[in-house]
């Protein structure tokens, strides 16, 4: 989840009266979280637009995303899919601050899968790998990888 951002399940759950066991993982970076009790979201979503738009949005933002990984699932080879992830994730500086397993549970596959897309990357001259940390040495080169308009 990025910073702002809001759990998509735990949302579903509230809106569906379903009962949600969450957990946090903070990762490397620390994180920070509000708890809302389910009857003051439904308070809020009836009685604030600006909330409901909101969530609106994050929803809607998710099943765009998620169609989107369901499309490069079914036809983009690995490497491909990795070096979209990286173009789509490197800062300005071109840096994809990531593990590998990270990586792996954004695309739905092992990080030995993801290991290997990242050293043929590598081999190509296009990324650079240290820990928690993806290089980018060059992205329109790694557009043309990913198969993204320059």
């Amino acid at each position: 989840m990025e910073p702002g951002g809001t759990c998509i399940l735990a949302l579903t759950s509230t809106f569906n009266r379903e009962p949600y066991p969450a957990w946090v993982d903070a990762g490397p970076q620390g994180a920070g979280f509000a708890r809302l009790p389910a009857p003051a979201f439904r308070k809020m979503f009836d009685a604030e637009p600006e909330f409901r738009g909101f969530l609106f949005g994050v929803l809607s933002g998710r099943v765009f995303e998620l169609m989107r990984t369901l499309e490069e699932a079914g036809t983009a080879q690995m490497e491909e899919r990795v070096a979209r992830y990286l173009t789509r994730n490197a800062d300005a500086d071109g840096v994809v601050r990531a593990s590998q397993a990270g990586i792996a549970a954004e695309l739905g596959t092992a990080r030995e899968v993801v290991f290997r897309a990242l050293r043929a990357l590598t081999a190509r001259g296009l990324v650079r790998t240290g820990r928690l940390r993806i290089q980018v040495l060059s992205l329109p080169r790694l557009r043309r990888a990913a198969k993204l308009a320059s």
